[in-house]
């Protein structure tokens, strides 16, 4: 239910405060019910806050009862100054098993920018990227050069480690890896 409320109170652009007075409560009352200090709303605050929001949360909260546990994921997009100071832009829910074995908070969502590891990363696609793993070689990597984030391959010639992309980029250096991408998801294009 928590999770069907927050997503249409972030949808409608409206703050806890207004929608607490608006279904007649104090003005923090919304606050807890999303940080899970009230635990069960009564049903007739539920029906103030759909009509209030226009959407009905009941159903919707009965349909995510069903997913698997979530975990969310911020997203910065690349080209940020580092995976630890990048601006969120936006934020994924993913079913913890994605990231089997990894604590969540070493999971971030990188949004590619550009087409340089095309085809297999498109401009737009996102990539989960695990902070907390050592790269070998064949991973894509998320890689701070010249204090900017971006994906790159990974690779070796030698003794050498070395990073690049698809456009036959001549070896970057210096780079500092700062986590390998576990995955990636792409949304339908028009």
């Amino acid at each position: 239910m928590v999770l069907a409320i927050h997503e249409a109170v972030t949808a409608s652009g409206r703050s806890h405060t207004e929608l607490s007075h608006a279904i007649g409560h104090h003005g923090q009352w919304l606050g807890r019910v999303l940080r899970g200090e009230i635990k069960h709303p009564k049903a007739i605050d539920i029906e103030k806050l759909e009509h209030e929001l226009g959407v009905e949360l009941r159903a919707a909260a009965s349909l995510l009862d069903n997913l698997p546990p979530m975990i969310r994921i911020p997203v910065i997009q690349e080209g940020s100054a580092s995976l630890k100071g990048g601006v969120v832009i936006d934020h994924v829910f993913m079913p913890r098993s994605v990231i089997a074995g990894t604590s969540e908070q070493h999971i971030v969502g990188i949004q590619a920018r550009g087409t340089c590891l095309s085809p297999t990363i498109e401009d737009g696609d996102t990539a989960l990227v695990d902070t907390s793993a050592t790269a070998v070689p064949g991973d894509v990597v998320a890689v701070s050069i010249e204090n900017e984030l971006h994906l790159k391959k990974y690779r070796t010639r030698g003794s050498r480690h070395y990073v690049y992309s698809n456009e036959g980029e001549a070896l970057i250096e210096p780079y500092q890896i700062e986590g390998v991408m576990i995955g990636f998801f792409r949304m339908a294009r028009r």
